[in-house]
């Protein structure tokens, strides 16, 4: 890919409690029963986060026409790409920190390397 680079190896980790589900279709074959659910938080817990989930998956694929839109294109132009999307969901605790170090964040400078992000 043109202009493409990686950002610099983070000196310190993450100050976040994080929980990462995700689904991709296909060889992969990556299904949200088959993510390391946390015992501990129980069923409805799992049952909360796969409806929040699908939720933004809903939000997202009627935010598709508006970006093709947006571009000038036919609503329908991403449909072709999006009928198995990558789905990832990361629910992320920021736990209460005094001061931060040099070179420490929540979450660290990254690249979100999908479609479109959802905060």
């Amino acid at each position: 890919p043109n202009n493409n680079f990686k950002l610099p190896r983070r000196v310190k980790g993450n100050l976040t409690e994080t929980f990462i589900i995700k689904r991709e279709e296909g060889p992969r074959d990556i299904t949200f029963d088959k993510m390391p659910w946390p015992e501990v938080l129980g069923e409805e817990w799992k049952n909360d986060v796969l409806e929040y989930t699908k939720a933004l998956e809903d939000l997202a694929m009627r935010m598709l026409p508006k970006y093709a839109e947006a571009l000038k294109m036919e609503p329908s132009y991403f449909n072709k790409s999006f009928e198995s999307p990558l789905v990832r969901l990361r629910l992320a605790y920021y736990p209460p920190v005094e001061q931060y170090e040099e070179l420490q964040y929540g979450v660290g400078p990254h690249v979100d390397t999908t479609f479109f992000t959802i905060l």
